[in-house]
């Protein structure tokens, strides 16, 4: 099943990024950090995951109406993942983690 990040992620960041003009966010703010080494349910802590192949994306958003856009690094990590529970086993390359970094701002309040 391909990944269909790059697509969703812009989708997403469209969100993210606020029309309010207060105090804009600062470069560097980690806006998403999620690992799949943190805690697991009981069945998938006991997983194997393979070997990490990472791929970084830049991804623009500008806000309708506006001059100015927001950068952000998107750097996804891939895996495989083998899994046995009680009744099957299931081997699979899955997203390792996912890290969104806000690069350049300078007017919007971005948050995750």
């Amino acid at each position: 099943m391909p990944l269909l990040l790059p697509r969703t992620f812009a989708a997403s960041l469209l969100i993210l990024v606020a029309c309010d003009k207060i105090t804009p966010t600062a470069q560097g703010t980690e806006v998403v950090a999620w690992d799949i080494d943190k805690p697991r349910v009981s069945e998938f802590e006991k997983a194997a995951i393979g070997t990490r192949t990472q791929k970084k994306w830049l991804a623009l958003v500008k806000p309708p109406g506006t001059p100015t856009s927001v950068e952000f690094d998107l750097v996804i990590e891939t895996a495989p993942f083998d899994l046995v529970t009680r009744q099957e086993s299931h081997f699979l390359k899955t997203p390792a983690s996912v890290k969104i970094t806000l690069k350049a701002n300078d007017k919007w309040i971005v948050t995750g």
